[in-house]
């Protein structure tokens, strides 16, 4: 029995800190996103087909080098053709 709620104690743990990852992942990522809309002026819910590819594709770029800076690790974005 002590040894079972051991499991869950670990298991507990792993599942928090995924959660924080996650939740900091998230964080980094709109974060950016805002950002970027606010630097070049695009309203993304009206924005144009182009303008929101525009911002998908800059975001997903920043966004994976601000992730691998602060886990220092390389970055890891492939730009999509």
């Amino acid at each position: 029995m002590n040894q079972r709620f051991k499991f869950k104690e670990s298991y507990g743990k792993d599942l928090q800190q995924q959660y924080l990852d996650t939740e900091s992942n998230s964080r980094l990522f709109f974060d950016t996103f805002f950002e970027l809309c606010r630097k070049f002026n695009i309203q993304y819910s009206i924005a144009t087909t182009q303008e929101k590819a525009f911002i998908d594709e800059v975001t997903e770029s920043i966004y994976e080098r601000k992730k691998a800076e602060r886990d220092g690790k390389a970055p890891t974005y492939q730009q999509r053709v």
